[in-house]
C-alpha cells in the first residue's frame, strides 16, 4: 500500500480493520459497497459525538438545545 492511500484510509472509520477469512486467517477489509454505505470519516465522527449531548429538535423547539442545534445546523449548510 502506498504512502497517499494509508494515508487517506488512516482518516475513514473502520478503514484499517482486519477481517477474519475462511482458513482463519485476518487481513485489511477492502469496502466495495461505498455507494450505500460509506463508512464516515474519523473528523466527521468527531464532531458527532462532541455535539450529542448539545443535539435536540432541529427547527422545532423553543429550548436551549433546540435554538443551539438548529443554528449548528444553519452554520454547517452555509
Amino acid at each position: 500500500m502506498d504512502y497517499l492511500t494509508s494515508e487517506r484510509r488512516s482518516l475513514i472509520v473502520g478503514a484499517n480493520e482486519k477481517v477474519p477469512l475462511t482458513n482463519g486467517e485476518y487481513v485489511t477489509g477492502i469496502n466495495l459497497d461505498n455507494a450505500a454505505t460509506t463508512p464516515p470519516l474519523k473528523a466527521v465522527l468527531k464532531e458527532v459525538t462532541e455535539f450529542i449531548p448539545w443535539y435536540s429538535s432541529v427547527h422545532r423547539g423553543t429550548g436551549y438545545k433546540s435554538i443551539l442545534s438548529s443554528e449548528r445546523i444553519k452554520q454547517k449548510t452555509l
